[in-house]
């Protein structure tokens, strides 16, 4: 008695499609959050780029007090080309407003952004409370833009 082999190739097919779907994506890397305090703190911005696509990670912050907090792109990012865009154009970190549900209005809680092509800067005065910001990346070539939607937690 001959066994059908059919069922066994069309389950490892299907295995194989959903390892590739899973690990042949960019995905933002888990990155602990950062604890912010002291007056300055710099979050590390991180760009993969697998099969065609890109991924940003950057730390949610938990905030305490009034600090000035810096993202820059990490040397692997920027010799891939990854760069803040110009702000004329789009800022490369930026408040929710409005705010998606469970994050609070930014508006009066943040001020003087500076930006360059690897380095914001924002000043936090501290309320408290849960603010999302986005991360926007680009370069030259594709994928671009990228982009990353991590959390400010004023405690």
């Amino acid at each position: 008695m001959e066994r059908d082999t059919a069922p066994a190739k069309v389950l490892l097919s299907v295995a194989a499609v959903c390892a590739m779907l899973l690990g042949g994506c960019a995905t933002p890397e888990p990155i602990a959050p950062l604890r912010c305090t002291g007056g300055q703190c710099d979050a590390d911005v991180h760009v993969d780029v697998r099969l065609g696509t890109c991924a940003v990670s950057a730390p949610n912050i938990d905030n305490m007090g009034s600090n000035n907090i810096s993202w820059n792109i990490d040397q692997a990012s920027k010799d891939l080309g990854y760069r803040f865009p110009d702000e004329a154009v789009q800022l490369g970190i930026y408040l929710k407003s409005p705010p998606p549900s469970g994050c609070k209005a930014p508006e009066g809680v943040f001020d003087s952004p500076h930006q360059s092509k690897w380095k914001f800067t924002l000043h936090n005065k501290g309320t408290a409370g849960t603010y999302c910001y986005g991360v926007y990346v680009v370069r030259d070539t594709p994928p671009s833009p990228c982009t990353y939607d991590p959390q400010i937690v004023n405690n």
